[in-house]
């Protein structure tokens, strides 16, 4: 198949981007970004899909890259993604791109997600990037094998599957406390390659902040200390490729994770002991069948296992006291074939997901109890709820000519619930999605792309009945309903490439966080809203060892119709409507540096815009040496010690020290 592609590695092309004259300068770091489109023959038919394979803003990230601790970094410096987090490394963190969040944006870990389908928002604070070979960002086509759901986005970490016998290991430390090692090894053979990861990281991340509004002294800043915000995690994983022979070829991953966080209330105290005990176990396997020269059949299956304890017994966190454990099961079984027609690819997709989350509240001896009441947060009952997903998709990838490119994706999706009440009714509902593109490329090698969308996503089980403690659940919500188009163009030359991408989604029923005074969290449609905005790239060569990185993202989303008059026409709370990242850096040899900027303005926590967000201006800076095979890193991030909140009473902690040393070697 011949294909526009617009190639997005950084062993490509070191080329910077800078953005000049949107609010000031824009640049930010992001030296994995190239926007250039080539025209490529595609001969692996190993995989159903790629991000070059889908019209619109998508890129992939190579991590191999980047020197960044954090998962959370690098995706902050893509354009049209915020990401909001409770302060310190390893804590909750989750993606919001343009406006949209929630199960709205769903995140995997290859290709097992890790929002359930019970679940809520993703959390990303765990994540260990040790093994991860890219990121792929979908902004507004998603992948029908990823998911039929993701009407906002999808972001899937991708594991190293190099054909070497390399390996690396190293240690990180820092301020609050961090400690970190972390080791990885390649194997590989004629016919079999293996991947293994191990990655240990610790901080208590506690901090002192200054409190406007203490309780001992309420009318004078004061010092308070914010403790309780640690975390502990643990991750192992595996990645193999066995190749049987030219048509068959066996794939697989398998991670382990066990983690702890501390939970710090808006009123933190030091007898506060609130936590989250995680263990996941999870695990797929893919099956590659190339049947003929142009066709391959690709099935795999994956399975995820989640145990979380949540204690509360001290009752800091705002629903009374508890001490309840959240089991999940998962299953998913994908099986695609994609047929090569020329200069047309077609795809069939179908999938069945299954997911039962049980829980138990192991403070309360009458919740397991056959006449167990609910009655509301003093009288929980233990409860299992099921959950079924199947869907059937087809796409088109049709290259018209050497000039237009276009693509085609249509989902039914057969959405089946059982409440966790014993005398609910099962629920069958079916929804079908239809997201559409095309891209055209001018004689002066201008690239024109539209996208244009309609997709329903229905609520998860903790946005209808509850979760993790923190959580009221609603449930009269109704599945959201939504309509988007997404133009851009595409500017490439040899010194620098533009590109610019104008978005608009509406959302009918849109479900929201709304977040209480104490914390507590509750979903509710708040009928329609609207999302807009625009997205700029720019990447400019200086000379050959200095360049410019930037990305911005100015949007706005707006309730335009809601049941209660008092909040029409208002700004959609939780998100920024202006985040700009930029960056210089200089790479003449054996060293680097780099320095950044980022910017985040305007927005509310709120839906009443009671609340507005502090504009958020801070630098960070990083310098790296190589010798040999032994590299040396030292980053200071936050040097402004900027304090701003993601999350209402929520304080940052500030400035961050980190110091990592990494060994390469190869057998």
């Amino acid at each position: 198949m011949v294909s526009i592609i617009y190639n997005l590695s950084p062993s490509k092309i070191k080329k910077p981007l800078a953005i000049i004259g949107f609010l000031g300068c824009l640049y930010a770091n992001a030296d994995n970004i190239e926007l250039a489109p080539i025209i490529v023959t595609d001969e692996s038919y190993d995989t159903s899909y790629t991000t070059h394979d889908f019209i619109g803003s998508h890129n992939s990230i190579e991590v191999n890259q980047l020197h960044f601790l954090e998962i959370e970094d690098i995706l902050n410096q893509q354009a049209g993604i915020d990401i909001q987090s409770v302060s310190g490394i390893g804590q909750y963190a989750t993606p919001i791109i343009r406006g949209a969040e929630g199960q709205q944006v769903l995140v995997f870990n290859n290709g097992i997600p890790l929002n359930s389908l019970n679940g809520s928002g993703a959390d990303i604070g765990s994540l260990s990037l040790i093994g991860i070979r890219s990121i792929e960002v979908f902004r507004g086509m998603v992948p029908m094998e990823l998911s039929p759901t993701a009407i906002g986005g999808a972001i899937n970490l991708k594991q190293e599957n190099s054909k070497t016998n390399e390996g690396l290991a190293g240690f990180t430390i820092g301020t609050y406390g961090l400690k970190q090692t972390f080791l990885s090894q390649n194997l590989s053979s004629e016919k079999l390659n293996i991947n293994f990861n191990f990655d240990q990281l610790k901080a208590d991340n506690d901090f002192i902040y200054e409190e406007n509004q203490s309780v001992s002294s309420p009318s004078s800043l004061v010092n308070e200390h914010r403790n309780n915000n640690g975390s502990e995690i643990q991750q192992a994983s595996s990645l193999f490729e066995y190749t049987l022979s030219k048509k068959h070829k066996i794939s697989g991953y398998f991670n382990l994770e066990d983690n702890k966080r501390e939970i710090s209330d808006i009123n933190n105290t030091s007898d506060n002991s609130s936590s989250i005990a995680t263990e996941s176990t999870s695990f797929s396997i893919k099956h590659n069948f190339k049947t003929e020269t142009s066709s391959n059949l690709e099935t795999s299956y994956s399975y995820s296992e989640v145990s979380q304890l949540y204690d509360d017994r001290e009752d800091n966190i705002g629903l009374s006291d508890q001490y309840n454990q959240y089991d999940s099961k998962f299953n998913k079984l994908n099986i695609t074939y994609k047929k090569i027609i020329n200069s047309l690819t077609l795809i069939f997709n179908q999938q069945a997901q299954h997911e039962v989350l049980k829980s138990y509240f192991l403070n309360d001896p009458k919740s397991s109890s056959d006449q167990c009441i609910d009655t509301g947060i003093a009288g929980q009952c233990d409860g299992e709820y099921n959950r079924v997903q199947v869907s059937s998709g087809f796409r088109t990838e049709w290259q018209v000519d050497p000039k237009l490119y276009t693509n085609t994706q249509l989902v039914h999706l057969i959405n089946r619930d059982d409440a966790f009440s014993s005398d609910s009714e099962r629920t069958d509902k079916n929804y079908t999605s239809l997201i559409t593109g095309i891209s055209y490329m001018f004689s002066n090698s201008i690239i024109f792309t539209t996208n244009l969308s309609s997709q329903i996503r229905p609520p998860s089980t903790s946005e209808l009945y509850g979760d993790r403690g923190t959580t009221i659940g609603n449930e009269n919500l109704v599945p959201e309903k939504s309509q988007g188009i997404e133009l851009g163009i595409m500017l490439p030359s040899l010194t620098y490439d533009l590109s610019i991408y104008y978005f608009y989604r509406r959302v009918k029923d849109n479900i929201s966080a709304q977040h209480h005074g104490s914390g507590i969290i509750k979903y509710s449609n708040i009928a329609q809203t609207h999302y807009e905005g625009v997205d700029l790239s720019l990447t400019w060569d200086i000379s050959p060892n200095l360049y410019f990185i930037g990305n911005a993202t100015y949007q706005n989303g707006v309730i335009d119709d809601h049941i209660s008059p008092a909040i029409i026409n208002n700004e959609i709370g939780d998100h920024r409507s202006l985040f700009i990242n930029s960056s210089i850096t200089y790479s003449p040899s054996w060293w680097s540096f780099n320095l950044e900027h980022i910017l985040e303005d305007g927005g509310y926590y709120d839906d009443l815009n009671t609340l507005p967000r502090k504009r958020n201006s801070h630098w960070s800076s990083h310098v790296s040496a190589r010798f040999n095979k032994t590299t040396v890193s030292f980053s200071l991030k936050n040097l402004t010690d900027q304090r701003v909140e993601d999350f209402p009473g929520t304080p940052v902690s500030g400035r961050t020290f980190l110091f990592k040393l990494k060994q390469n070697w190869s057998i």
